[in-house]
């Protein structure tokens, strides 16, 4: 029976939960409900589910706080429009003149001094009522909205309809506005912009105003409007080289593993040799045993010139989360030479809203699921929810220690851990069963005993 008690020393010995979670302190250097913090790029490292749900805070009596996740969007645009506004010829004109390609012809010539209007006519029963006729010029950006400057008129409204045309043999209706300019007292009132309904190319545009109604044009301008792409703060990680396969019908593949749950939406793929051009389809799996899904593709180059390297921009992606990776080059294509590419993958930064109930320190855990994991939408922390109103919580930074300012020494979170829970637990049904045992020999070795 002196075995009973050993057994039990060695359940409680093993009972002890293995340390599966990293955990990070928040710094809080003021005292604030809510607080927002950047997550480093070590989080990412340890969480061990998609889309970081496995990710919790806790307050020093060690209870959940709520926070919402933002994805770098909500914060920060990554496009922002620009306008340009040109000034465009315009000529007054009778409007019988542009009633039908029979009945005019006409050349518009531009030189650096001026721009001259030269008009045929063989229709003499022409009516007075004048329009203005608008050159945007044989190539321009597509536009959608023209600035009008007009004289007099003050207090009436103008109604304008605008035709649009690349021929001036064809017309067809691109919008409608009114025009309004007024005061009263110490405010004044300006309506001068047309809204076309659809943006287009076309040369030139004929501004009509209503029945009755006279214009005197001043001057039309073209506001062009572009996207142009920000640069957003792009977290990058080097995935390890796995292997090369190189197949008999001229394809090259090359592999490739991710250490953790990444939600990559860039691409960097660093092309060894100079002068290279070639193509690359890009392909992902999640586990070995399952064959691989194809992502995208896309063109590829690298020229070193004046002691500069020029290659192709990210590759974008819509946000995948993949453990294995493959770059496939097909030798029909450019292919690539004998030493291997290497892989980069990019993804934003989240942001953590999330409120500072009890008392400090408090903690981020990421890498164990939880029962309970206390995420809300933003609205249920704050009811504005705008990007100003976040930005101007104050900041809770991350405490990072030196191992996770060197994610190579992290483990790869793809692998999962070791269940020792359910070890502990067949562990010990095992060593119950043992126990029994030797009660059971130890009876019966004391029974026979007594029958002797």
């Amino acid at each position: 029976m002196k075995l009973f008690p050993f057994i039990m020393s060695l359940l409680v010995l093993f009972i002890a939960p293995a340390a599966e979670a990293e955990t990070f302190e928040l710094d809080t250097a003021d005292m604030a409900p809510l607080f927002q913090t950047r997550l480093p790029q070590s989080v990412y490292q340890y969480s061990r589910t998609n889309q970081l749900q496995d990710l919790t805070i806790t307050n020093a009596a060690g209870e959940q706080l709520p926070y919402a996740l933002l994805p770098y969007e909500h914060l920060y645009p990554l496009r922002t429009l620009t306008s340009e506004i040109k000034q465009l010829s315009f000529f007054p004109i009778k409007e019988s003149k542009l009633s039908t390609a029979d009945n005019v012809a006409i050349q518009i010539e531009k030189n650096a001094a001026k721009t001259l209007l030269d008009m045929s006519l063989t229709n003499q029963h022409a009516t007075e009522k004048t329009v203005f006729l608008v050159d945007a010029g044989e190539k321009h950006p597509p536009l959608q909205t023209l600035v009008i400057k007009w004289a007099g008129a003050v207090g009436e409204m103008l109604p304008l309809s605008v035709f649009a045309s690349e021929d001036l043999k064809s017309w067809s209706a691109v919008g409608q506005g009114v025009l309004l300019k007024t005061a009263a007292d110490d405010s004044a009132i300006l309506q001068n912009t047309i809204h076309l309904d659809v943006t287009t190319e076309a040369r030139y545009f004929k501004i009509k105003p209503a029945d009755k109604l006279t214009l005197n044009l001043i001057d039309v301008s073209a506001e062009y409007t572009s996207v142009r792409s920000l640069s957003p703060e792009i977290y990058w990680q080097k995935l390890p080289f796995q292997a090369r396969e190189n197949l008999e019908n001229g394809i090259v593949n090359l592999d490739f593993e991710s250490t953790g749950r990444f939600p990559a939406r860039y691409l960097q793929v660093d092309l060894p040799e100079n002068n290279t051009l070639t193509h690359v389809s890009i392909m992902t799996r999640s586990q070995v045993d399952k064959p691989w899904q194809y992502l995208t593709a896309a063109s590829l180059f690298r020229i070193d010139q004046a002691q500069a390297r020029h290659g192709n921009p990210e590759i974008l992606l819509n946000s995948t989360v993949s453990r294995f990776w493959r770059l496939q080059f097909n030798q029909t294509n450019g292919g690539i030479g004998s030493r291997n590419a290497s892989l980069s993958i990019g993804w934003l930064p989240h942001t953590l809203v999330w409120n500072a109930r009890g008392n400090a320190p408090y903690t981020l855990h990421i890498g164990e699921r939880q029962q309970i994991i206390n995420a809300v939408p933003l609205t249920a922390l704050m009811p504005n929810d705008k990007a100003e109103a976040v930005l101007a919580l104050p900041v809770a930074n991350i405490r990072l220690t030196e191992m996770h300012l060197n994610p190579q020494n992290i483990a790869n979170s793809w692998i999962t851990p070791p269940d020792y829970k359910n070890w502990i637990l067949w562990a010990g049904l095992l060593l119950g069963l043992l126990v029994l045992a030797v009660m059971a020999y130890s009876l019966f070795k004391s029974a026979h005993l007594d029958r002797k």
